[in-house]
């Protein structure tokens, strides 16, 4: 984690309010049968924070290895993003449509806004949960077979949040961490129930 208070962090833009963040993620935690509340929550707290996380680019090649594929002709390749959020330590697959919605900047952490959240893995680590989960995630879950993958590059950054403690009355004696992002991939692709599938080229 960065530590000289001269030195300068690579952040997502943010592009939305905090106000409106936090507004957007606790409408999302509502849970609402035929238009009436049906959970009650209280938020203990509402901090400024920057999440680490690390975006990965793969090329891959899966070898289909059937009868009609002696040529090699039904092969399957191409590239695949996965973004790290090295806080929770959860992979979460994307596309090249998605990652141009990262609009990144460069910040000296004098000018930082909140607390900068602690990395979860080194580096070789988060590689290996990330590759783990392109192969038993994404190739075999897309093709039935893992495949031979190739590291293209490996970005370090952070995302700014509100890092929201959450109390549900039904549940008195816990409290959940939530965030709401402020960068644009936050407004416009948070998959609150699960995450697509996608990778580019040649599927």
């Amino acid at each position: 984690m960065p530590q000289n208070i001269n030195e300068r962090i690579k952040i997502t833009r943010p592009v939305v309010s905090e106000y409106t963040a936090t507004a957007n993620k606790l409408r999302q935690l509502e849970l609402r049968l035929l238009g009436i509340k049906t959970t009650n929550f209280e938020v203990l707290s509402n901090e400024y924070v920057y999440i680490p996380h690390r975006l990965y680019r793969y090329e891959f090649k899966v070898n289909r290895k059937t009868l009609l594929n002696r040529s090699g002709k039904y092969d399957k390749m191409g590239e695949l993003f996965v973004i790290f959020d090295n806080n929770e330590a959860h992979p979460f697959e994307s596309d090249m449509e998605e990652i141009g919605t990262l609009d990144f900047i460069d910040i000296d952490l004098s000018d930082k806004k909140g607390e900068i959240l602690e990395a979860q893995y080194q580096k070789e680590k988060a590689r290996e949960k990330v590759e783990a989960f392109i192969q038993n995630k994404i190739l075999r879950r897309l093709y039935a077979s893992s495949g031979d993958i190739k590291l293209l590059d490996d970005k370090p950054f952070f995302r700014p949040a509100k890092s929201l403690s959450i109390r549900y009355k039904s549940n008195p004696d816990s409290v959940y961490e939530r965030s709401a992002y402020l960068d644009s991939y936050g407004v416009v692709n948070e998959h609150i129930l699960g995450l697509k599938v996608r990778v580019g080229g040649g599927v």
